[in-house]
């Protein structure tokens, strides 16, 4: 093999090489951690993503701004929870006023702004104060009260 063949072969397989790595650096930027999205919000940050993949399970209900609602569940008669749940339970909410936008994105996990802890007695819900799009390419897996959240 001469050496004009040699190197055009060694600059092709260069170039594969360098394509893979730059294909694998993107695909990794495009990965995001649900907690990092917990974390944007706590700091008041808005919260846009298109393209998109969110590993874990991403609970609004985890936000730190969270306040005690003096309410009790039979504000929101829901018969499927009417058995379930204590009535007496605390109600407890976090507000979240960052803009959350999702687009063409896929979740890894569930999305979850509704959740009740037994053992404690309380339900907690989130409640958005801005715009929320959920725009995804596959079906997630949600959790919310809908009667909480003004969107």
């Amino acid at each position: 093999m001469s050496i004009t063949k040699k190197y055009v072969a060694m600059k092709n397989l260069a170039v594969l090489v360098l394509g893979l790595v730059c294909s694998l650096i993107l695909n990794a930027q495009n990965l995001i951690d649900a907690n990092e999205i917990i974390d944007k919000i706590n700091r008041g940050e808005d919260v846009m993503y298109e393209n998109a993949i969110i590993e874990g399970d991403l609970d609004f209900t985890k936000a730190n701004n969270l306040l005690y609602a003096d309410l009790k569940l039979d504000r929101y008669v829901i018969s499927d929870i009417d058995d379930m749940y204590d009535r007496t339970s605390d109600n407890y909410y976090v507000e979240i006023d960052s803009k959350i936008e999702f687009i063409n994105c896929e979740f890894e996990g569930a999305v979850t702004g509704y959740r009740v802890n037994e053992e404690e007695n309380r339900i907690y819900n989130a409640k958005f104060n801005n715009t929320v799009t959920f725009q995804v390419v596959n079906h997630i897996q949600c959790f919310f009260l809908w009667e909480w959240s003004d969107c």
